[in-house]
């Protein structure tokens, strides 16, 4: 499992809760390369993007969890009042989606991603909150300005 708090100081991807990464774009590809889910507290991450790399990049059999509160404690966690927001940078333009879901080679066997408890704001300049060539299951998912 990776760990990401955008107030974190490093960007580095984490697999300890007492020291995330603030990066959910490169914990989401550790996750996706290592078959591990991602829990990620409240707060904005800001994707600083390039109409060739619009987004966060995951994997079937992968879960993405927002609203977390610091220190990871799966009991506080509440996606309604610790919104985790994936939004553009609103002096980007072109971008594609915030989240594409991938399945590595033939994906046979992965199921499915998940992404839970998350809000997709494109700013009014993304073209679209999901991508994805296969099954996402969506809960407490917002997507807003795309």
């Amino acid at each position: 499992m990776y760990f990401v708090d955008p107030a974190a100081p490093a960007a580095a991807p984490s697999t300890d809760p007492e020291n995330p990464g603030n990066s959910l774009v490169f914990a989401a590809l550790f996750a996706s390369q290592a078959s591990a889910n991602v829990w990620v507290t409240e707060g904005d991450f800001v994707q600083v993007t390039t109409p060739s790399n619009g987004s966060v990049l995951t994997a079937r059999g992968i879960s993405i969890y927002g609203g977390f509160a610091q220190g990871f404690t799966p009991y506080l966690r509440d996606p309604a009042t610790r919104r985790t927001r994936l939004r553009v940078d609103p002096a980007t333009s072109g971008v594609v989606s915030l989240v594409t879901v991938v399945a590595p080679g033939d994906g046979a066997g992965l199921g499915y991603a998940i992404l839970d408890g998350l809000t997709l704001d494109g700013g009014g300049t993304a073209q679209e909150a999901l991508d994805s060539s296969s099954e996402v299951e969506c809960r407490s998912v917002h997507a807003t300005g795309c």
